[in-house]
Order: structure tokens, then sequence, then C-alpha cells
């Protein structure tokens, strides 16, 4: 389990695969921090959390586009847990 500070992120495997999936939708950088987060090592800033943030909104707006549907729930929860943490940075990302 990938932890900031007292918050569960998600399980490398899963964080990985969101990554993966993000980056068939996104170049930015925030599919970056989404694979440092996958990592479960390093630190993330306020603009890591905001980055991250957006590439989410980016894959779940892409989904509903394809899909029709809300959007991924995976990325939703994974974007709750850092709307949560993003005022607490820099966060030290732990296993």
């Amino acid at each position: 389990m990938i932890r900031a500070d007292d918050t569960d992120l998600g399980d490398r495997t899963s964080l990985n695969l969101l990554a993966a999936e993000a980056a068939m939708y996104s170049r930015g950088p925030g599919v970056t921090v989404l694979h440092t987060l996958a990592a479960g090592r390093g630190r993330l800033t306020e603009g890591d959390v905001d980055q991250a943030l957006a590439t989410l909104d980016e894959l779940a707006a892409n989904i509903a586009a394809r899909d029709g549907v809300r959007g991924h729930a995976h990325a939703h929860a994974l974007r709750t847990r850092l709307a949560d943490v993003r005022g607490a940075t820099p966060i030290d990302l732990t296993t």
C-alpha cells in the first residue's frame, strides 16, 4: 500500500495500471507524478498534486467521452484522496 502520511493512496499494481492508462490520454507532467505515486518513493509538492489531479480529470473526461459513463472508479477515488492531502505538502510517500 502506498501512503501519503496517514492516507492510503492505493496499492502499487493498481497505481501503475492507472498511470499507464492515464498515459494513453495525457502527455503532461501529471503522468510522471502518477508513476512517482506508484513507485511509492519520493516527495510530492502541491504543484505535483495539482498536476496529478488535472491528469486524473483528463482521464475521467476521456473515459466518459469514450464509454458514456461518469469515469474511472479508481481514478475518482485516488483524486479524492489526493485532494484531501493536497494542503499537507510536501508529501513524503511511503510503502
